[in-house]
């Protein structure tokens, strides 16, 4: 018998993609999977767009929320509410390509978690320069100073085993974007030693407009946040390690 597998979206202006990524998710993947939306109220009525869906499809759950803010937050809160053996988050632009959910889900069959990643063989990024560089800065710094093997820091498309959930926790930290999942990989590293990762190309959204980095001076700003979350990881950790020796 299959896994049962959660697909988590988090929301936010995504109505321009919303429903072929969801009709993309269920081609892909089978048996049908949970896909939970996590919208935060979005202007654009993404959340509208979700019921509609919701009407033929009754796999697919929405929460709508009103009040909380912020990506981490919506991973977190989707990941409480999932109920697959499997679970996958994503991005909602269609950056993260669907086609590569079977991927990641077949590499569970001999490791806990599978990292879809820009950075080994046959991975890439459709970008632009100066975000291609930027990231890459971002992620050898980070696995110079947190250690091997290499990793995406900042690739936001995992699968996991529910058993990864019970041991490690998303924690919210700097921007609110793509630090939590720093930190989760950190966390998950040192209780799982196994990451498979699995190659894919980023390619940069076609349609609506992106949250993280919408010009020169956010993009700058995020990857300092981005370095002072490598550097809080490190330093929390080898303090963690000086209290146990003592």
């Amino acid at each position: 018998m299959k896994p049962q597998v959660s697909v988590i979206l988090p929301t936010y202006d995504e109505s321009q993609n919303i429903n072929e990524l969801i009709l993309a998710i269920l081609k892909y993947v089978e048996p049908a999977p949970e896909i939970i939306v996590v919208d935060d109220d979005s202007p654009d009525q993404t959340w509208e767009v979700v019921l509609k869906v919701q009407a033929e499809h009754p796999n697919v759950k929405l929460i709508r929320r009103t009040k909380e803010r912020g990506l981490a937050t919506a991973v977190a809160e989707g990941l409480a509410n999932s109920r697959g053996d499997i679970i996958i988050w994503m991005d909602s632009d269609f950056s993260h390509p669907p086609a590569l959910i079977p991927q990641l889900v077949n590499a569970l069959e001999s490791c806990p978690i599978a990292l879809a990643s820009r950075y080994v063989k046959g991975g890439g990024s459709q970008a632009s320069s100066l975000r291609v560089w930027t990231a890459r800065l971002v992620n050898v710094l980070a696995n110079v100073v947190l250690g091997r093997p290499y990793l995406d820091w900042t690739s936001g498309f995992i699968a996991v085993k529910r058993e990864v959930l019970e041991k490690v926790k998303i924690v919210p930290l700097g921007t609110g974007y793509g630090e939590y999942f720093m930190v989760f990989l950190f966390q998950a590293r040192k209780v799982f030693r196994r990451i498979e990762q699995i190659p894919y190309t980023y390619v940069y959204r076609q349609r609506g407009t992106t949250k993280t980095s919408p010009n020169m001076l956010m993009l700058l700003a995020l990857g300092l946040s981005y370095c002072w979350c490598i550097l809080y990881l490190r330093f929390d950790d080898l303090l963690q390690l000086v209290q146990l020796s003592q």
